[in-house]
């Protein structure tokens, strides 16, 4: 356990990764492989709690849309009011819990778990790209080199939706940290309360999606196929 947890892993890890991949040809820069879309369809800083997607205009009912350009909208990571809630939420039971071992159960959680950490940081930048942006701000581009976007880069395309890893992660830690609560009956009622804020944030989406799988019609996008 020691050894999968440990930076040792992780690199030997990434050059396993690394050397599959050259072996297959992703190393080239050109090829039918790649193909134009990374940076475009990058994600957005405000992806989390925008609620814009490429096949939906919004899926909250009352969060409103906010700015998105290029092919951003591709990168939906839209979290949802109720997981929005139960992030302080879950923070300050986790607090309560742990209270003066917060710090060493932080620490001992980064070590046992540090590949799964450097792997969902390392997506979730990938998944900003070159375009690091929040709304319409432009707040840095990094100069990566045209053979690198056009040709292993451009293998992955849509490079906004590798922050989905992180998005599971946090609604992973939001219901490990409510089942903390030394009381049940609290832990169910925030549960319920979590599902019952998303149903009636997403309620809309959900019913074009139901009005798409029974009918053929299409959903409130007008997509018919």
């Amino acid at each position: 356990k020691k050894f999968v947890s440990s930076p040792f892993y992780v690199v030997l890890s990434m050059a396993f990764t690394i050397l599959v991949g050259y072996v297959i040809g992703a190393f080239y820069s050109t090829g039918s492989m790649s193909s134009f879309g990374y940076g475009f369809f990058n994600m957005n800083l405000n992806a989390f709690i925008n609620p814009m997607s490429r096949g939906f205009t919004n899926w909250s009912s009352v969060l409103p849309v906010r700015p998105n350009i290029l092919g951003q909208p591709e990168a939906f990571n839209y979290l949802g009011i109720g997981i929005m809630i139960m992030i302080p939420v879950s923070a300050v039971i986790a607090v309560l819990h742990y209270k003066l071992n917060i710090f060493k159960e932080c620490f001992g959680f980064i070590f046992n778990y540090f590949g799964i950490i450097f792997s969902t940081a390392a997506l979730f930048i990938f998944a900003v790209g070159d375009w690091i942006m929040f709304d319409e701000i432009q707040i840095y581009r990094i100069p990566f080199p045209a053979s690198l976007m056009e040709g292993l880069f451009g293998i992955f395309r849509a490079n906004g939706r590798f922050a989905w890893l992180l998005v599971y992660a946090i609604v992973i830690a939001i219901i490990f940290c409510l089942t903390r609560c030394n009381k049940k009956a609290v832990t169910n009622v925030l549960l319920a309360l979590l599902i019952l804020v998303q149903i009636y944030d997403l309620k809309d989406v959900l019913n074009s999606k139901h009005s798409y799988f029974t009918s053929s019609e299409g959903d409130l996008q007008g997509q018919v196929y």
